[in-house]
């Protein structure tokens, strides 16, 4: 679908409205925050936040004034062993995988190489 570019006075509104999920978001997680580690649950209620009013952060109405909905959310956990990302579509887990990191080879140091003179 086409859309065509938004006036000015549709960007104000979008504008306000994006505003006031980055102040929802900041304010859940300064709350996560104080109640201790972080855990991926909580973080995935999160982005699937659904607010009553304005734009949510998690999207998937037909209808959004603004044709942007979520495709999916993803979670990643990053530590000493590698990687983990999981994608999530309608709070169900689509795709779960783990990047180890790699250990790096022993350096190999090479003989110097014997000069000679003629």
């Amino acid at each position: 679908m086409v859309r065509p570019v938004a006036s000015m006075q549709e960007f104000s509104v979008f504008s306000g409205q994006r505003r006031a999920v980055r102040h929802r978001l900041q304010a859940r997680r300064n709350r996560l925050a104080a109640a201790g580690p972080l855990q991926p649950a909580a973080l995935l209620d999160v982005l699937h936040d659904r607010a009553p009013s304005g734009l949510p952060i998690y999207r998937d109405d037909p209808h959004d004034p603004d044709d942007e909905n979520t495709l999916a959310t993803a979670l990643f956990e990053i530590g000493n062993a590698g990687v983990s990302m999981k994608a999530y579509r309608q709070r169900q887990c689509a795709f779960d995988t783990f990047v180890a990191c790699a250990t790096p080879e022993p350096a190999r140091v090479s003989a110097p190489a014997a000069l000679t003179r003629n």
